[in-house]
């Protein structure tokens, strides 16, 4: 997904080279790159807003894009020595042996 000062680049991309393409599924990893209502300590610090995935949203029905989004669930949270958000907001759910 992308960050929301390439929102813009992105929806136009969607537009000008995927429609005409015939692109009619797009999956988006989301991860922490949006402003969860819910649980904010799991937000990126330059995540997407509500009304900035309506954009995204609205250019995919115009052509009729199904979004599929993609966030790595607990067994995809770290990466050698790289912890990702989830397990840095609560370590608790680590299982590394």
């Amino acid at each position: 997904m992308p960050s929301p000062e390439r929102l813009d680049d992105f929806v136009k991309f969607i537009d000008e080279e995927l429609a005409p393409r015939g692109v009619n599924t797009l999956i988006l990893r989301v991860d922490h790159n949006y402003q969860f209502e819910s649980r904010p300590e799991l937000r990126d610090e330059n995540a997407l807003s509500r009304d900035e995935v309506k954009k995204l949203v609205t250019i995919c029905r115009k052509h009729a894009i199904r979004i599929i989004p993609q966030i790595n669930l607990l067994g995809h949270q770290s990466w050698a020595e790289k912890t990702g958000k989830l397990l840095s907001v609560y370590p608790q759910f680590d299982e590394t042996p």
